[in-house]
């Protein structure tokens, strides 16, 4: 016969003790930070960049890195070489210098007005929406 237990799940039977134990898997995406400068002479001119609109979410897959550019956002470059800003929502860029990671979802999106970003710090900020980055000319 099988005795009711205490909170923590335990049960007893015939002088042994059962207990339930539930494991749960954690998986992080880490991102990181890319040098965009290559070695050697400075460049003549710095790459400027303009903002276009874009979607409300990016495929977590293809983002292959980082670089911190401005002040409230996060340059994410994707593994064909495009580039999207994740404007930050109140939270300073520097705090993802070092890279960052994101938690995987059920779709396998970052969406802005629903995913954080997390920083090597501890530091964590929710990604206001995404600009696509355009080369100007």
């Amino acid at each position: 016969m099988l005795a009711s237990g205490p909170a923590d799940g335990a049960y007893a039977l015939a002088g042994q003790e059962y207990a339930q134990l539930t494991t749960r898997r954690r998986i992080i995406i880490r991102v990181p930070a890319l040098v965009t400068r290559r070695a050697g002479p400075p460049p003549q001119q710095e790459i400027q960049w303009k903002e276009k609109k874009a979607g409300r979410c990016l495929p977590i897959k293809s983002i292959a890195g980082a670089a911190i550019r401005e002040e409230d956002g996060v340059d994410l470059i994707l593994n064909d070489q495009r580039r999207f800003r994740a404007k930050l929502d109140s939270c300073q860029s520097a705090d993802f210098y070092q890279g960052f990671y994101v938690e995987p979802t059920a779709d396998d999106l970052l969406c802005a007005d629903r995913d954080m970003i997390h920083a090597r710090s501890g530091a964590m900020c929710e990604i206001e929406a995404f600009r696509q980055l355009i080369v100007k000319k």
